[in-house]
């Protein structure tokens, strides 16, 4: 049986893409990944573009085990992608993992900040349980946001929480031709508008 290796393709540039990922989906037989992933690599034969069902991604890779797989992840594999669903359904010795790079990383880039103290948090489809209590407790938290709860919602929630003077670096697109950086404050951003990708990050500069 052929390896299932685990790719993170970076937040969506083909520019962050590692030449040991790419060399790892050139040699494999099958893709699997996002509409926007499988986009990046147009000249691979056989492809799956994974929904929302994913019981449907873990048999269709149950039938293509006597071939090279490769499972595209945005961003790094270990960061709140589809490996939790791989690491459950099949043996660690049959998984090969590629880091990417994180869209959380380029924003700290972009920040011109450090990231090893920061609290991590997504909120694609998940509740704000907690972040006012981790907001309150660290001086750097880094959010991943979605059309639900964009930047705008999340500041206004921390404001009516008590959470006001933070330094805010709001992400788009990040790595697209559309990349938009915002640098700004909580106020600020909650009286504004956001697409779906974001990356959020808030900074207590008081608590340097």
């Amino acid at each position: 049986m052929g390896k299932i290796t685990v790719i993170g393709v970076g937040p969506g540039s083909k520019d962050y893409i590692t030449p040991i990922a790419e060399k790892k989906i050139q040699e494999s037989e099958v893709l699997i990944g996002g509409k926007q992933q499988l986009a990046l690599f147009p000249d691979q034969k056989t492809k799956m573009e994974i929904g929302k069902n994913l019981d449907i991604v873990v048999e269709f890779i149950k039938k293509n085990r006597d071939k090279k797989i490769a499972v595209l992840t945005s961003g790094d594999p270990g960061f709140y992608s589809i490996l939790g669903l791989i690491l459950n359904n099949f043996s660690k010795k049959d998984i090969e993992i590629i880091p990417g790079i994180s869209s959380v990383q380029l924003c700290f880039a972009k920040a011109k900040e450090m990231w090893h103290d920061a609290w991590f948090m997504s909120l694609h489809g998940r509740e704000t349980t907690g972040l006012i209590k981790q907001a309150k407790k660290h001086r750097k938290l880094a959010i991943l946001t979605d059309q639900h709860m964009p930047p705008n919602i999340i500041a206004t929630w921390l404001i009516e929480n008590g959470i006001k003077s933070r330094r805010v670096v709001v992400c788009e697109d990040l790595s697209r031709p559309d990349e938009k950086v915002l640098e700004s404050n909580l106020e600020e951003v909650s009286k504004m508008t956001f697409s779906r990708n974001c990356v959020m990050v808030i900074i207590d500069e008081m608590g340097i």
